[in-house]
């Protein structure tokens, strides 16, 4: 069986192509050994645990034993009472001014007015072309 050149080089190309797609698989699939011995003591190993079982009632009546004194609880705030202060709220004023009173109070006179024009009649105000 011979083959020609052409598929020879075809047949190649298609090795190195399934080479490198190859690598790639077992470059992304790499898995530590630690994960392994996880995955295989959580699968193989022998399993074994103990339940135990506390009823409620039995921790109340040993917490109503050892409750602290109103004085004990008293004492524990007064030493930690900085932890329980809530910050100050953020405080605001306002002022409530209607128009025609800020208008009475103010003096504009020509000067002002044409000062104002000469220092901002390139930027505010423009003749339409």
């Amino acid at each position: 069986m011979s083959t020609t050149p052409a598929e020879y080089e075809k047949s190649k190309e298609n090795e190195i192509q399934r080479s490198v797609v190859e690598r790639i698989i077992g470059a992304s699939n790499y898995t530590p050994l630690y994960v392994l011995r996880e995955d295989f003591e959580e699968t193989h190993a022998r399993k074994s645990f103990n339940v135990a079982e506390f009823k409620l009632d039995s921790f109340v009546r040993e917490a109503k034993k050892t409750a602290p004194t109103d004085q004990q609880l008293a004492d524990f705030f007064e030493k930690r009472k900085n932890r329980y202060q809530e910050p100050d709220k953020k405080k605001a004023w306002y002022c409530s001014v209607s128009a025609n009173d800020y208008a009475q109070n103010m003096e504009i006179t020509e000067d002002a007015i044409q000062s104002f024009y000469e220092k901002n009649k390139t930027a505010l105000f423009r003749i339409a072309a």
